[in-house]
Formats: C-alpha cells, sequence, structure tokens
C-alpha cells in the first residue's frame, strides 16, 4: 500500500440521520490522497450514522444532541485546529458534493485564497437545486455585491475549502441562523480572501432537505436584512 503524502488537509463533514448515504461519501472523501483525515461529527442522530461512518474509516465525533449543522461544524473546526491541520474541507453527507473537486479547492487555498467555495452558478453546470433556491441564492448573492462590492455566485454553498487562519476566526464566532450565508457576510466584513470555482452538483443519495418553502422564506428574509442593514 501506498503511504499517502501529508498536506495538512482534514475534511469535516457534519450530518444527522445520514445511514443511507454517508458510507458513499466517506469512502469517495479518503479515496482523494490529498485528504489526510475525514471527520464526520455526528449531530445526535438517532440511527447508526455515527457507527456506519466509523465503518468505513471516518473519524467519528458523536453529540449527545441535536444542535444543528452550524454548531456541529464549528466542532469539526475546532477539531482541526487543535490536531494543528492547516487546510480545511466542509462537505454535506447527502452526497451532493463531490469529493473529486477537493483537490482543485485547496489548490486556491495554496495559490492565496482563505476561502475557496464551490458553485453551483459561475456557470451552467449540473446543480440538483429547485427553481426557489436558485432564485433566493441570486438574490443573496446580488445583495452581497451591492453592499460589500464583492462577487459571489452561490453564497449558500456549503462545499468549501478554508485555511488555517480562517479556521482561528470562525471557531471563535460561527453563525447559526443561515450560517453558510452568513459565514460569507462575516468573512468579507473582516477582509478575509474569498474564491469561487465552478463545480456540479449531485441529487442526494437519500432523502430530501428539511428546509421548507416557509423556511426557505424567512432564512432569506433574515439574510436580506442583515446585509441592508448589518444587524
Amino acid at each position: 500500500m501506498i503511504k499517502k503524502m501529508k498536506r495538512n488537509v482534514i475534511s469535516i463533514i457534519p450530518v444527522y440521520n445520514e445511514r443511507f448515504g454517508i458510507d458513499i461519501v466517506v469512502r469517495d472523501v479518503l479515496r482523494e490522497s490529498i485528504v489526510d483525515d475525514c471527520v464526520v461529527v455526528d449531530d445526535g442522530s438517532m440511527d447508526d450514522t455515527a457507527k456506519i461512518a466509523k465503518q468505513v474509516g471516518a473519524t467519528v465525533l458523536r453529540l449527545k444532541q441535536n444542535r444543528g449543522s452550524a454548531n456541529a461544524t464549528k466542532i469539526g473546526l475546532q477539531y482541526a485546529v487543535k490536531n494543528n491541520f492547516k487546510k480545511v474541507v466542509l462537505l454535506d453527507g447527502d452526497g451532493q458534493h463531490d469529493p473529486k473537486y477537493i483537490p482543485d479547492l485547496i489548490q486556491e487555498l495554496e495559490k492565496g485564497a482563505d476561502v475557496v467555495v464551490g458553485s453551483r452558478y459561475i456557470y451552467n453546470t449540473e446543480r440538483s437545486t429547485s427553481i426557489i433556491r436558485k432564485f433566493g441564492t441570486k438574490i443573496i448573492s446580488l445583495a452581497i455585491k451591492w453592499r460589500y462590492g464583492v462577487a459571489v455566485h452561490d453564497p449558500t454553498s456549503g462545499f468549501r475549502a478554508i485555511n488555517r487562519k480562517t479556521m482561528n476566526y470562525l471557531i471563535k464566532d460561527y453563525p447559526t441562523t443561515f450560517s453558510e450565508p452568513e459565514v460569507i457576510i462575516q468573512l468579507i466584513k473582516a477582509g478575509f480572501r474569498i474564491k469561487e470555482i465552478s463545480v456540479p452538483m449531485k441529487k442526494r443519495i437519500y432523502g430530501k432537505s428539511s428546509i421548507s418553502l416557509w423556511k426557505a422564506v424567512c432564512l432569506m428574509t433574515f439574510i436580506l436584512r442583515k446585509i441592508m442593514f448589518d444587524v
């Protein structure tokens, strides 16, 4: 067996009841030679997600209670900092994010970006998302460009890579309401360098999104208010 050359790269996957697909996601992540450790943060799952993830090679951090993906992500980042990793890739456990693009995200970090976002909307790529979500993301993207002068085509994407400097910043104050665009806004205001690359997104391996139409409207209203009034 050929030993991996250590790159100080860790992947963090926050999950909740993803037993039907987490094995595929973990295996695909670990197949990428650039990744030194795959950490699954089990956010109080009521199924055997944690057991399956561990069986296929993940490092599992199991939380007793379900407190949301933002909290699980923060726990994962704290683990990465504690264990001296220099680069983190964040991705979902539902299979929508293709790990084969991890090296592309890391490459942009190594070129000098602090944050690299895997975007569905730079070009006309395959993207498994509803018309409503696409419209909402576009509105948020335009609002960010208008308010801060920074173009981020897919501020709701959870497929991201960040460097050590960004990790240290986010573990102190990781937003929890609509964390993907909130993090982007927070980092723009703090002067971090954000880069996007175009990636396709796949369909979920199993199940469906927990975000209803009403919740989506509430979240978009929240984030637009945050952008416009800096609250």
